[in-house]
This record gives C-alpha cells, structure tokens and sequence, in this order.
C-alpha cells in the first residue's frame, strides 16, 4: 500500500518521546546451579541488551514502514499534486502504537535510555525514503523520535553550508528560518510539512534551488507558510513547477522572484506558482490562499500562476514577464484580486475561464498575444488598466462571459475590446474600440 497525501494537510502522528524514561529497578540475577554469580550476571546484561536491541530495532522498523506508506507525486506537478491516499488504513496510528509499545518494553527493561538513544539515532540513518514528500516525513519523524522538533516555534539563522531540508525538519508550525545570503542548492523538491517563514537576505543574493521533478517547494501543509527576500529557481530540464501547492494551502510571498519551471507539450509543469484543486475541493470557508507583494514572476515555461479549484489570490505590485502561455490564469472558480502589477512577453497576459471571478485593477499589460482573455461563466472585473502592443486585441472575451471592464485604455493595438455574441459584460467609460465578434 502506497500512501499519498490527502489535500496539503500532513498530520504525522509523532506524539512520540524517547526522552527521560523511567526504568524498571534492576534486580540480581537467579544464579542457576553450578553458575557463579559473576557469569550470571554477564549473561543477564548479554540478554538485557540484546533485548533493548530488539526494542530500538522495533521502532525502526516501524518508521521504515510508516514511510513507505508515502510515494511520489505524479511527475511535472500536474493538476492534481496531493492526490488522496490510496486507502483509508490507520497508517499513523499503527506507527504510533508500535513506536509507544517499543518505548514501553525499553522502560520495562532498565534499558540505558542514553545508550538506546544514541542507537536509535544510528539505526534511523539506514532507513530510505522514495520521493521528496517520503524523505520529509523520515527527516520529520526522526527529529521528533530523537528529540530534535522542539514543542514550540524556533527561530534560527542557518547558511549554505547547512542542510535546508533537515533545518525545515526541525522548525514546528510558526517557526522561522533565516537564509543569510548564498545559493542553497537542492537534489530534489524541498516539501514543507509545517507552516514556517523563510526569510532570505534578498532576492538578488538568496537563492533556493532545485532541479526537482515536481517543484522547487511543495507546501504541503494547511497551516501559513511565508517566504519573503528570496529567489526561488527551478534549474532542472523535467517538467516542473517553482512552487505548488493543493486546495488547502496559505501562502504568503513578498520581495522574492520565481523563475525557472519547466512544461512539456501534454501541458505538466511549468508554472510559477501551481495551486491546485478538483472543482470539488472546497472548504466551507476559504480565505486568500495566496499573497504576492512585490514579487517577479517571470521566465516560466506555462504560466507565472495557475489556480484551480477555488483558489482565492491577493497580488499587489508585482511583475509577471515571459511566462509561456499566460501571466496569470484563473480556471475554475478562482478569484482574487491583482492591483498595480505589469504583465509582460506572455501569450496572453491574465486568463479567466471556467466560473472564476478575478478583480484586475490598475495593472499595465504590454505585448503578447491579447492583454486579458475570458471565456465561458467567468465574470471578471477589469478596472482602470493600460494594454498595449498585443498582436491580436486587447482584450477578448467568449461564451457568456459576464463581469464588468471601465477606465481601460488601450494604445497600439489592432482592436480593443472584442466581444463575442453572447458576452455580456458590463461596459463602463473605455478609451479602447469596442467590435463584436461573429461568433
């Protein structure tokens, strides 16, 4: 049985402590007959120890297969990239009560808690995680077995030369790492179990890097995660995205850049940012799952952001360029606003299709394809933006589109405003030509 991960909630069930034990009092051996009490006592020690062996290794055993029970994401970070677990089992649990009844024979036997700790610490180096999600879990569940995941938040200040992966381990819900400056060169995605802050010492001179399969970061936690003066940058050649979370994610980025991430032509990978969710995965009550301030998103295969399900966004000040097929697109029921931002060298600048209702306000688009594209139920509302040099128009909207657009101006391109039949949007005051298509 493999298990994935269901939504981006991760809860390990590591309520484990192989701190102070109290052992049972040693009591002298029964010296058989003809035994003198010296080899008695000798083998009673001999058994003692190879009975808390026996314990340690139990526990190791459990936490080999407790991951095991987590695979790999689908390859490219595709639409769905936490998908359910394969079946329902009580896999934490089982962990849970192995690692308990373990602890329980160690204290029972008077075992050398110091000893059995430094063995354990040991033996949990031999256990193998396939996959980044996999190998956050073991990096996890060693820090907690061993002592090293503190109750509460830490603060701490780490560098380069200090394992990225193991440090977010070790950091509790509300923690924050800070990168001093330098490049921290990743083997594979780096997965974010709990909700910490990355702070860097700017985006110009912290770098995160990956050539990961699936993304630079996975957020794979409903709790807040904040990155803020750090570029993030995918530096593989399989299709990927820089930062990609699932349905129940908050993240908040400011001051960082975005660039690198992969596509490939069945369309896997490849954006900036990738939120996703089936049109299903709703919670009964969703705030902004996404914050971006001052942020460059730029240089990315697909798209600069993708959001599906109903992802909701706040985006102020930031600048998307060359990002493929679209700056920023709205499938779904996403929403959100995006205020005082530039798009630029992308097909289409911002994308609003399915029943998505995004709020464009005071942005500048420049070149591409066509500035803001809506097709089907969507109603987006397009107030007080600049679109100029598209080849094709500067905006177009298909299919009964609703919404509203006013204050837009429009400079240097072949027509304006193109509505189709059955869009009915509402027109306010435009400085762009208005035409209807014929179908």
């Amino acid at each position: 049985m493999t298990r994935r991960l269901n939504g981006t909630t991760l809860v390990l069930a590591l309520v484990v402590a192989v701190g102070p034990l109290s052992a049972c009092s040693d009591q002298a051996p029964v010296v058989p007959p003809g035994e003198s009490a010296a080899s008695a006592a000798a083998s009673a020690a001999a058994k003692k120890a190879e009975a808390c062996g026996s314990a340690v290794g139990e526990i190791v055993t459990a936490t080999q297969t407790y991951v095991d029970t987590y695979g790999p994401l689908p390859s490219g970070g595709t639409a769905s990239p936490v998908p359910s677990p394969a079946s329902s089992g009580g896999a934490d649990s089982d962990f849970r009560q192995a690692v308990t009844d373990a602890q329980r024979n160690i204290s029972d036997l008077g075992c050398d808690i110091t000893q059995a700790q430094s063995e354990l610490t040991t033996r949990l180096a031999s256990v193998t995680a396939r996959g980044p999600v996999a190998n956050a879990v073991l990096l996890q569940t060693r820090a907690a077995i061993t002592g090293r995941l503190p109750k509460e938040p830490v603060t701490r200040t780490i560098s380069p030369a200090d394992d990225l992966a193991v440090a977010v381990s070790e950091a509790p819900n509300g923690s924050t790492l800070t990168l001093t400056a330098g490049t921290y060169a990743l083997k594979d995605s780096l997965a974010l179990l709990t909700g910490v802050t990355l702070r860097g010492a700017g985006r110009d001179t912290t770098v995160i890097s990956s050539p990961g399969a699936d993304a630079v970061i996975l957020v794979l936690t409903s709790e807040r995660v904040a990155l803020s003066k750090v570029a993030v940058a995918h530096t593989g050649t399989t299709p990927a995205s820089v930062v990609l979370g699932g349905p129940n994610v908050s993240v908040a980025m400011t001051d960082v850049r975005l660039s690198g991430a992969k596509a490939d032509p069945e369309g896997q990978g490849g954006a900036g940012v990738l939120l996703s969710a089936r049109g299903t995965d709703s919670a009964t009550v969703r705030g902004t799952t996404l914050e971006l301030t001052r942020a460059d998103v730029s240089g990315n295969g697909a798209a600069g952001i993708v959001l599906s399900g109903d992802h909701r966004v706040s985006i102020v000040s930031s600048n998307f360029a060359s990002n493929g097929q679209c700056g920023i697109c709205f499938l779904d029921s996403s929403t959100g606003s995006v205020q005082g931002s530039t798009f630029s060298g992308s097909g289409v600048g911002a994308v609003a299709v399915g029943s998505s209702r995004p709020t464009l306000i005071g942005n500048s688009f420049t070149g591409g394809e066509v500035g803001v594209q809506a097709s089907g139920n969507a109603a987006p509302v397009l107030s007080k933006n600049t679109m100029s040099g598209m080849k094709r128009a500067a905006i177009i909207l298909t299919g009964p589109v609703r919404g509203r657009i006013d204050g837009t101006v429009c400079r240097s391109v072949p027509f304006g405003i193109v509505l189709s039949p059955s869009s009915v949007p509402d027109l306010g005051a435009n400085r762009c030509s208005v035409a209807r298509s014929a179908s």
